[in-house]
Parts: structure tokens; C-alpha cells; sequence
């Protein structure tokens, strides 16, 4: 075995010190430029970036040109958090080698990581067009466009790749990303079956094929993908992620939160992980869990992801765990940073018409314009609009569409369907179509926009329906509520510019429901059909007592997490060990559709609402199945949306 042999040994059995001197002998003889490359990584793994930067530029008096060695003399650099000298060694790759790939991408990165976007992307833009058949230029250049949320053109960059590396599986994987999240869905399709049956079973375009199905609400077929992939490739977090979402999806919250602990044990402190883990807690009523572990990733000094902001402010303020007056910080130095990044306000740029004789228009802007409880609630409030006097425009940001959703869409002036434009291009869209009071219906949850509108499209914002507390953001100018909805607020959310609406805020006629026919027991039959995150300790004994005080009673639970016999047991032996006879509680399995859904109220004399968070939607369905429901007016809105009704 050679010398240049034995110190590649060592070093690869982890033999460091005996690496060393052999290197160091065959340095001192005739040693080859990768001689010195490996031995400089040798240095770098052992954090010796002084003595490898030492050691590279001796020898690259001797091959001032070696691409290698700059390349690596650039990485170290930047380990040892020496970026001037870095920016040097790359600078003196390009000018040697112009049509080399890897110094533009540490370049580019290296601007990144100082915030310098636009620079990295000119920079690989340049590149790109000089050198068309890099495909993996085209492949970095895409990936950063991502991050920026460029998504039009990073799509373009993937497919120009694509032209150079056909069989790149990175590339193919990225453009069926986009084409979903651009709601290409036929043409993400068609790509897919155009790949080989050998491409079809690599992790990354599987990964992205399962997303296009659950895209498509296919989540069985996605969960057998993501079932044996999250364990072929146990380090992507994204895979647990996205097979959380599945069996979320199908009703299975406890199956869900498994797969979210056990990817964490592979990618310990992921914040993506601990986000939805975090929101899963939250959903199987742990609601301490979920703040602690939210607290955990607060950071006002930094761009907080819009996931982890939502988080906050949902289960924050649902639970009461987390003051207003540090959700009206978080918000408002998220919206102030997010203003940074963009252009400032959109509609001062438009010349208004003025409103005399002419009809306002009046914007609607919800991903949940489906199968929904917001659309339920709006639907009757769009045909109530008088023609005459509004304009109605909605903007649909979700990617469900069903028979609700033509239901609205014909109860609108104009319907605009923006689900694939950015926060950025749907704010512009709104601003130029000129709405003169925009409703967002979303709030901090799951698909909502709020960010688009903190570029203020419009001239008046108005948040309504969808969420159960404040936004604290400065772009909104109203609150709509009712005087009994607002009855108890704090002196923070009392600021924020309440917009009240005589005899109740919410308006509530739902289709095709059965007639009742009640059962004759003897036993007094309380009953609550909310889900059960809302079920927590506080609302278990308060309906333990109100069972125990009245003779010959009974309780029937029923959620829409019952579909796992796991949650089901959770939640009875929860009331078990409150105090309450077995013999005293039914636990109703879930059904599908919202007729037999309806139908089940049969079983109910009287509704119970749960306490802190009260009930909207099932307090409505209890009322108009001709159920009494009995509810504690509590604080907030989240406390008294039951009291409203």
C-alpha cells in the first residue's frame, strides 16, 4: 500500500492523528493537489480552519488555479465565519474557470446567508443563460426562487434544468411540487406518467407524488406511499409531516401525532415537526403541551415562519394560555417585518373612482370557500347582499372545490379563483381590481392569506367569521362582531376597532336535514357533539357536576376525531377518572355526511357547551335540530360565540 494509500485509510477509518502524519510526509515529498484537498478536509472536520486555510493557500501558490483547492478553501472560510476571504477564493475560481458550477453556488449562498436575495438570484440567473446545459445550475437557481416564493419562474428554472439532466430525479421531484402548488394538478399528472417505472420509486418523486394526491384528496393512496417511505428515509422530515397530514385528515388526530413524535426522533428539534406537533397537541386537548412547545422557538428578532405565527395566535388565544398583550407583540412585529420584505401598501397607487353612483364593491377573501363552516355560515349572507347597491367579489385562496363552492361562486358578483398566486401577486391582483372594503374570513388559521393583506390591497380591511379573536395587525381596520360577542374583552382586544352588528353577527341555514324522531327514555340525555380537543379538564368536571346534580342523567359524547376506537377510550376514561359512572356516558362512533351527522342529535334533550372555547357550528346545528343548549358566557370571543346565538 502506498503512502498516498495509507493516509487515505486513516482517514476514512477515523484515524486522525495517524492521518495526519502521513499527509504531512507525503506533503513534505510530491504530493498531487488532492492530496492537499484531503488533508485540508481532515483539518476542517476537526475544526482546524486557521491551519486548513494555511495550509491551502501555500499550496495554491503552487496551483494558483486548482478549482478544488479554492473551492475548499472558499468552504472553510466560511466555517471559520471568514466571508471576505471566502468571497476571494471564489472570485479567483470564476476568473479561471467562468463555466464552473460550484463556485457560483457558494457564492450565491454566501449571499444568502447575508439576506442578499436579489444578488444571489441575478447572479445564477447570469450564469444560467451563459451556460444553459448546467442543469444543476438550474436546479440551485430554482430551489432559491422557492425560497423566495418566486414560484412561476422556479418552475421554469426546474424545467430548463430538466432540458439538460432529463433523468434528474431532484428536478423532476421539484417541478411536480410546483405544478401542485401551482394547481397544475393534470399537468403534474401527466409529467408523472411520463417518468420511468425505475424514476417512480425514488424517495424524492414519490414524495412529491404523495403530495399531488393529497393534493387531489386521495389520502389513502398518499398514506401508502408515506407509510413505508417515512421509514426508507427516516431523516426527511417533510415525510412525517406530510403522513401527519394524512391521517389528520381521515379523522385519526392520535395516529397523527405518533408519526409526528417518531419523526422527531430521527430529526430532533426540526421546528417544522415541533410546529405540527405542537398543533396536534392542541387537537387532542394537551393545550399546555402545545404552548410549551411554541414558547420553545419565540424569536422577535428574526422572520418567525407564518406556521409558527399562526400556531401562536390560534391555540394562544383559544386557550388563553398566552396574554393578549404578547399575541398583539408577536403580530405586530411579524407584520412589521413582513412590510419589509414587500413594497409597502398596494392601493394608494391606484387612482380611486369616487363612490358616488356607483356600486361598491365589497371583497371576500377565504380558502374556505368549500364544505366549511365559514362557507356554511356566509352563504346566507352573499344572497342576502342587495345587487343593487354592492358589487360582491371573492377571491377563493383554497384548493378544495365542491358543491358549496359553486353554491357561493353563483351567489357572487364576480369569482376569482387565486389558489397558485403568492401573498405578493394576490395582493396585487386585489389592489388592481380596485375593492373598496375587503372581508378576510381566515384569520391565523390553516390556509388562511392574512399576510397578502398586510400589504393593504385595499382601502378598508375587515376581519369577520373565520377566527375567534383579533389579528392585532395595524393593516386591519375593523373587527366585526356583535355586542354580546364582544361583551367581555380585555382592555387590548377592546382597541381593536370593534365593528358591531345588531342582533347577532352570524347567520346560519343549512340544507337537506332530516326530521327528528326522538327517542322516549326516561333518563334526562345531556349531550355535546364538539370536538374534542375542546373537551379538557375544566369542561369534564363542569358536566361531571351538572350529571351528578341531576338524577337520572346521562351524557352522549360525540366528536368528529371518533373515528379512532384510541381517541374514543381517551376521552371516556378521562370522565371515568373525573368521576362519572360508565354506565352514565355514551360515546357516539363518528358518520360520515352531514344528514346522518344531524340525524344523531336524536339522542340529545339538552346541549352542553364546552367551556373555555365554546361552540359556533354545533351550537347552531343543537339550535336548529330544535336542541336547547345551555353555555357559560365566557371571556373573549372564543368564550361566547355560543352566547351570541
Amino acid at each position: 500500500m502506498t503512502l498516498r494509500q495509507r493516509a487515505r485509510f486513516a482517514q476514512l477509518h477515523g484515524n486522525h492523528e495517524e492521518a495526519e502524519k502521513l499527509y504531512q510526509a507525503l506533503i513534505a515529498e510530491d504530493c498531487l493537489p488532492e492530496d492537499v484537498g484531503n488533508f485540508g478536509a481532515l483539518l476542517n472536520q476537526q475544526g482546524r480552519f486557521k491551519e486548513a486555510i494555511l495550509l491551502y493557500e501555500k499550496h495554491l501558490k503552487k496551483w494558483p488555479k486548482n478549482l478544488q483547492i479554492l473551492c475548499n478553501a472558499a468552504n472553510v472560510s466560511i466555517k471559520g465565519k471568514d466571508q471576505k476571504k471566502a468571497i476571494s477564493f471564489l472570485e479567483k475560481a470564476l476568473k479561471s474557470h467562468p463555466k464552473a458550477f460550484q463556485p457560483i453556488r457558494q457564492l450565491s449562498r454566501i449571499l444568502l446567508i447575508n439576506q442578499n436575495e436579489q444578488n444571489a438570484v441575478a447572479l445564477l440567473e447570469t450564469f444560467c443563460e451563459r451556460n444553459p446545459e448546467q442543469g444543476l445550475a438550474w436546479l440551485e437557481l430554482g430551489v432559491v426562487l422557492c425560497q423566495l416564493n418566486v414560484t412561476e419562474k422556479a418552475l421554469k428554472a426546474f424545467e430548463h434544468g430538466s432540458k439538460a439532466l432529463p433523468e434528474h430525479s431532484g428536478l423532476i421531484a421539484n417541478r411536480l411540487t410546483l405544478l401542485k402548488d401551482l394547481n397544475h394538478i393534470e399537468e403534474a399528472e401527466k409529467l408523472y406518467k411520463s417518468i420511468s417505472l425505475e424514476k417512480k420509486s425514488d424517495p424524492n418523486i414519490l414524495g412529491a407524488w404523495a403530495g399531488i394526491l393529497m393534493r387531489r384528496q386521495k389520502i389513502e393512496e398518499a398514506i401508502e406511499i408515506l407509510n413505508p417511505l417515512s421509514n426508507r428515509k427516516p431523516d426527511n422530515a417533510s415525510h412525517w409531516i406530510n403522513l401527519s397530514a394524512c391521517q389528520k385528515a381521515i379523522k385519526c388526530n392520535l395516529a397523527s401525532q405518533k408519526s409526528l413524535k417518531k419523526g422527531l426522533r430521527y430529526c430532533p428539534n426540526n421546528e417544522d415537526l415541533e410546529q405540527a406537533l405542537a398543533q396536534s397537541f392542541s387537537e387532542t386537548g394537551n393545550a399546555s403541551k402545545a404552548i410549551k412547545l411554541l414558547k420553545k422557538h419565540i424569536n422577535l428578532n428574526k422572520v418567525m415562519k407564518d406556521t409558527h405565527i399562526f400556531n401562536l395566535q390560534f391555540i394562544g388565544a383559544g386557550t388563553g394560555l398566552i396574554s393578549s398583550e404578547e399575541l398583539s407583540k408577536i403580530a405586530k412585529c411579524w407584520e412589521e417585518k413582513s412590510l419589509k420584505e414587500g413594497v409597502g401598501p398596494l392601493w394608494p397607487d391606484r387612482l380611486r373612482k369616487s363612490s358616488t353612483n356607483r356600486k361598491l364593491r365589497i371583497g371576500y377573501i377565504s380558502s374556505d370557500f368549500c364544505n366549511h363552516p365559514v362557507a356554511r355560515f356566509l352563504l346566507q349572507i352573499l344572497q342576502s347582499h342587495n345587487k343593487d347597491s354592492y358589487e360582491i367579489i371573492a377571491f377563493s385562496c383554497g384548493p378544495y372545490k365542491d358543491k358549496m363552492t359553486e353554491l357561493i361562486s353563483k351567489s357572487c358578483t364576480e369569482w376569482h379563483d387565486l389558489s397558485s398566486a403568492n401573498d405578493m401577486e394576490l395582493a396585487r391582483i386585489i389592489a388592481d381590481l380596485r375593492i373598496d372594503v375587503l372581508i378576510e374570513l381566515g384569520g391565523y388559521t390553516g390556509l388562511s392569506r392574512l399576510r397578502s393583506l398586510i400589504y393593504k390591497p385595499a382601502p378598508v380591511q375587515l376581519s369577520y367569521l373565520g377566527y375567534f379573536a383579533p389579528t392585532y395587525l395595524e393593516c386591519m381596520d375593523g373587527w366585526i362582531g356583535d355586542k354580546e360577542l364582544f361583551g367581555s374583552l380585555n382592555t387590548i382586544d377592546q382597541d381593536e376597532n370593534l365593528v358591531l352588528v345588531d342582533g347577532g353577527y352570524m347567520s346560519f341555514k343549512p340544507l337537506n336535514l332530516p326530521i327528528l324522531e326522538r327517542g322516549n327514555g326516561e333518563k334526562i340525555r345531556f349531550g355535546t357533539f364538539n370536538n374534542s380537543r375542546k373537551i379538557n379538564a375544566e369542561t369534564i368536571s363542569l358536566f361531571c357536576n351538572i350529571l351528578n346534580e341531576v338524577p337520572n342523567s346521562e351524557l352522549v359524547v360525540k366528536s368528529i376525531t371518533f373515528v379512532e376506537k384510541e381517541e374514543q377510550e381517551r376521552i371516556k376514561n378521562l370522565f371515568i377518572q373525573a368521576g362519572l359512572q360508565s354506565n352514565k356516558l355514551t360515546i357516539l362512533d363518528w358518520v360520515s355526511g352531514t344528514e346522518s351527522h344531524m340525524a344523531l342529535y336524536k339522542w340529545v334533550d339538552i346541549a352542553l357547551d364546552p367551556i373555555p372555547y365554546g361552540g359556533a357550528t354545533t351550537t347552531a346545528e343543537a339550535l336548529w335540530m330544535g336542541v336547547p343548549v345551555i353555555t357559560h358566557a365566557g371571556k373573549g370571543m372564543a368564550g361566547r360565540l355560543s352566547s351570541s346565538l
